[in-house]
């Protein structure tokens, strides 16, 4: 069994198929079954469904990558979340004695990867900065979700961003939120105030 980590959003399965002598063998139609382990549900090429699927790997580039495919879930399809276990993968090739299982666990993408210049997408980088200084267009902000300590000092919260102030209001309609986890000194004063 392998392990691997790789970014929330880019998850793929891959396989290396190489002869005897190392060399690599293409033109196969190796599978993969991706099961997420939040749920227990199947990648199928397009979604997430219940029961036990494969789809079948493509191989990357015959010439300079000879025997090496993979099996990508669709960005749109992948989200980051702190609940989230990882990925668990089987891949087979049904013409060659090939079968290997792996566990892949996410890793929350670094801000510094995000598209800087996109501040209308939700989720990005700018878009967050935008939420934050409320520029970009006009948001209102509500704070939810906050947890505190015994001294009752804030630790974490959710600024969350809506497109009116009625939305705000009623809670409906959110656009985005941003969290922030807060940390203290020995003393008592705030250390690190982040907002990811």
């Amino acid at each position: 069994m392998r392990a691997e980590v790789q970014p929330w959003n880019a998850i793929t399965a891959r396989l290396e198929m190489v002869s005897g002598a190392g060399v690599g063998q293409t033109g196969l139609s190796p599978t993969a079954q991706i099961k997420r382990l939040l749920d227990g549900k199947y990648w199928n090429g397009a979604t997430w469904q219940v029961g036990v699927t494969s789809v079948v790997m493509s191989e990357v580039d015959a010439v300079n990558e000879p025997g090496v495919y993979e099996a990508a879930v669709l960005p749109a399809q992948l989200s980051y979340s702190f609940g989230l276990k990882g990925y668990r993968f089987q891949v087979a090739e049904a013409t060659k004695p090939a079968l290997e299982y792996g566990f892949i666990l996410q890793q929350r993408r670094s801000s510094h990867d995000d598209v800087v210049t996109d501040h209308v997408t939700s989720g990005t980088f700018g878009h967050r900065l935008a939420m934050a200084l409320g520029v970009g267009g006009q948001f209102w902000h509500r704070i939810k979700s906050p947890t505190y300590d015994v001294e009752g000092r804030l630790l974490t919260a959710q600024m969350v961003a809506y497109p009116t102030s009625a939305d705000a209001d009623a809670d409906t309609n959110e656009i985005g939120h941003i969290d922030i986890t807060v940390t203290y000194d020995v003393n008592g004063n705030m250390a690190t105030l982040k907002a990811l």
